[in-house]
């Protein structure tokens, strides 16, 4: 088949969407690109192609993919993005092409993009026995019931909505989800989290969401994924090096929206420390204890009940402990921050270098006491997670000054229903043993130029990361390695202007060398047509009043406009 040919036919003067679409008109630009994308992949050779709004870029990479008959893997910047190209671009495209390329496609996202079934079970199992306040109220330690854990009656219709979505979704991804807002509580107690999985012991592992949403892309001629998705799965998979991987392999990986690849790949390849995503561990550790109370019954009395009691408070207590030494902790660096006049960019009060905060005497001893907290909890999660009396021993040599302890906290697996929540126990011990070792690697500093490690305060939360200033080895690594793919990388912004290479910029930030490259010019002549207005005293983004004013500002701009209008929003 003559590729560039075949795209002509299909995108060109008198072609097939000139036939399908009404008022369509063919564009050069277009062509040319989808020109350099053939090419690439019919010579295996990377492409770095710029090419301008209203270019028609999507199709533009689509096609040549499409025609190609390789395995193909399209990042995009956003889960919106996803959609679009997903839902509305791929199957009008493929369907103005014939039977002769019908192919198959699939669209993959992050875990908590999706549904957890035995999640789902857990929670119609609490709420039967405390209601869905006092399960929400006791999973955040009493700290929502009195501000959103909302009314019962209104959880309720909620969970009825969950139900059905379950039953009668085939992907179970939350962005299809209708009648229930993001921010209701009961959506954190039912995505698929990495932090209670249990893996194949869960009594859904063939119909979970997230096995089927991955088992679907195995199977593809065409997935589409973010680049966060990209990025954190290249590095698991490569780092592993296991069989079940999170990305396919592919032929052909097409990166949309590359400007923006630098970034979110800083992001994927940092290591960081969150106490709002350790808060959400300990929330999973408080479900796991309320659920083991329930199954076991309350205390009998006597020896084996008054130990049982003991057990149950060791943990509760381990887990309470952590958490306020995470808010001191947070507290301790609020103070030194501002204290040294540090302010954080926006959505975040203050950031700063950790190295310097840590020689702060408050923060130094409150880092101390939350590694011992930590250290604690650790210990005890281990002792349940542990597969036999043996390793129990083991665990209490190893934590020799936590013996006492970790004696009275394995009474516990002589619950009856211990099997039953032992699998949690388990993943979150694996969960919290990662984010405890990093925490502590991040205090006692990282001797690395091309690393930085910062913390960030927010209004109840604090965060450290330790991020590449360089990412270009790391994409190297995880992304360049692949020698047998070949990747595209398209923007309408990524060229730098008065360059003798306009990329050089973009290639050398991830560390791309060789590589073919083109700027197609966008069709509209901005010069003579294009008009730049920015409006003043919009409201805040957070506020109620501002989607009206814009609308209403917008309107105005509309209708003095003769043709027609294209409103592009940042997400």
């Amino acid at each position: 088949m003559d590729y560039k040919e075949y795209i002509g036919k299909i995108l060109g003067d008198g072609g097939v969407l000139a036939k399908e679409l009404p008022g369509y008109k063919a564009r050069p630009g277009q062509l040319r690109m989808a020109g350099d994308v053939a090419d690439a992949i019919q010579n295996g050779h990377d492409l770095v192609v710029e090419a301008g709004t209203g270019t028609g870029k999507t199709f533009a990479y689509l096609l040549p993919s499409i025609i190609s008959k390789k395995k193909v893997l399209v990042s995009t910047q956003t889960r919106n993005l996803q959609d679009q190209i997903s839902e509305k671009d791929l199957p009008r495209l493929i369907g103005m092409l014939g039977d002769e390329m019908q192919i198959r496609t699939a669209v993959l996202k992050g875990r908590t993009g999706y549904l957890c079934l035995k999640r789902m079970d857990d929670l119609e199992a609490e709420q039967k026995v405390s209601g869905f306040q006092e399960t929400i109220s006791f999973g955040d330690g009493g700290a929502v019931k009195s501000r959103n854990s909302g009314s019962e009656e209104k959880n309720e219709e909620e969970f009825r909505k969950l139900q059905e979505f379950a039953s009668r979704s085939e992907t179970g991804d939350l962005d299809t989800l209708r009648g229930v807002p993001a921010s209701s509580m009961l959506l954190n107690f039912v995505i698929s989290s990495k932090y209670t999985c249990v893996g194949q012991k869960c009594p859904h592992a063939q119909d979970c969401f997230v096995n089927r949403a991955r088992a679907r892309a195995l199977e593809a001629d065409i997935t589409v994924v973010n680049h966060a998705l990209y990025f954190i799965g290249r590095k698991l998979d490569v780092d592993s090096n296991h069989e079940a991987k999170i990305l396919p392999d592919a032929d052909v990986v097409v990166f949309d929206e590359a400007h923006s690849v630098e970034q979110t790949a800083r992001g994927a390849f940092s290591d960081r420390f969150s106490s709002r995503e350790a808060d959400e561990m300990l929330k999973e550790i408080r479900r796991a204890l309320l659920q083991l109370r329930k199954k076991g019954g309350a205390s009998s009395g006597g020896k084996a009940g008054n130990d049982t009691d003991r057990a149950f408070d060791e943990l509760e207590n381990a887990v309470s402990r952590v958490r306020t030494s995470q808010i001191e902790f947070r507290n301790a660096l609020q103070e030194t921050m501002t204290a040294a006049g540090e302010k954080g960019p926006y959505g975040s009060q203050s950031q700063a270098n950790l190295a310097p905060l840590m020689k702060s005497g408050r923060c130094a001893d409150a880092g101390k006491a939350l590694l011992a907290d930590v250290r604690k909890l650790r210990a005890l999660l281990l002792v349940l997670a542990a597969p036999d009396d043996g390793s129990v021993g083991e665990t209490a040599k190893a934590y020799a000054d936590l013996s006492a302890e970790i004696s009275r906290a394995a009474v516990l697996r002589l619950e009856d229903g211990f099997s039953k929540v032992r699998g949690v126990f388990e993943s979150l011990s694996a969960s919290f043993a990662e984010a405890a070792s990093l925490l502590e690697t991040l205090f006692n500093g990282i001797e690395n130029d091309n690393v930085c490690v910062f913390a960030e305060c927010f209004a109840s939360s604090f965060a450290i990361t330790s991020a590449p200033v360089d990412v270009s080895e790391s994409f190297r690594k995880y992304v360049l390695s692949d020698t047998d793919a070949v990747r595209v990388f398209t923007s309408a912004t990524m060229a730098v202007a008065d360059s003798a290479d306009p990329f050089s910029h973009f290639k050398r930030s991830i560390g791309l060398s060789d590589t073919a490259q083109d700027i197609v010019p966008s069709p509209f002549n901005y010069e003579e047509q294009g008009l730049i207005y920015v409006p003043c005293n919009l409201p805040d983004v957070k506020s109620s009043d501002r989607i009206g004013v814009l609308s209403r500002l917008m309107a105005g701009i509309i209708g003095e406009v003769p043709g027609g209008v294209f409103v592009l929003c940042t997400s």
